[in-house]
């Protein structure tokens, strides 16, 4: 109990220590936008290039993430119905379960629909778009009946673009020196 405490008590001081130096070092970049993006990415760790991966070793990653994630899922479910085996009966109330919602029926795309979502994007981008969102925001009257057309044709042939089916997904250690090969040790950032 003493030890979790301790551990608990270091841990608040080292986050604060790190919160202070990083505000320390933006205080000191403020009006100098190189040294404030050169931070940014620093704290992003957007400037550590994974090393280069082969579609085999990315699908074998995938798979990986896959099968931890689904055995966790697995060990939830079976820790929950264990617990409540053993819950008094009042806690075991049945649940009212709602039928799937079945997709077979899909309304047709607006232009004025993907205009009001394409306007009220976040500006970020990812690595994997076609283009950059400020780019699609301001050629919204060009590109929103393109992605109209190409949202109908895909919902009323129910085929998907596989060069749309792509995503980037960053595993992040939470330690650097950790291994990478053990999935319970990182974060992924998608």
């Amino acid at each position: 109990m003493a030890y979790r405490a301790a551990c608990r008590a270091a841990n608040i001081r080292i986050n604060a220590a790190t919160s202070a130096y990083y505000k320390q070092q933006l205080t000191e970049a403020a009006g100098d936008q190189k040294a404030t993006w050169r931070l940014a990415r620093e704290l992003l760790h957007s400037d550590d290039n994974p090393p280069p991966v082969s579609s085999q070793e990315a699908a074998k990653l995938c798979d990986r993430f896959c099968q931890f994630f689904t055995d966790k899922l697995r060990r939830i479910v079976n820790t929950v119905a264990t617990r409540l085996l053993t819950a008094p009966a009042f806690h075991r109330q049945p649940v009212d379960r709602h039928d799937p919602c079945l997709l077979d029926n899909l309304p047709v795309v607006t232009f004025d629909e993907v205009e009001q979502l394409i306007r009220s994007m976040s500006t970020k981008s990812s690595p994997v778009d076609f283009m950059p969102t400020t780019r699609l925001k301001t050629t919204v009257g060009v590109m929103a009946p393109l992605i109209v057309r190409l949202a109908n044709m895909s919902f009323s042939t129910g085929v998907f673009s596989s060069s749309l089916k792509q995503g980037r997904i960053t595993p992040l250690l939470k330690k650097p020196r950790l291994d990478q090969s053990d999935m319970a040790i990182g974060r992924s950032l998608i």
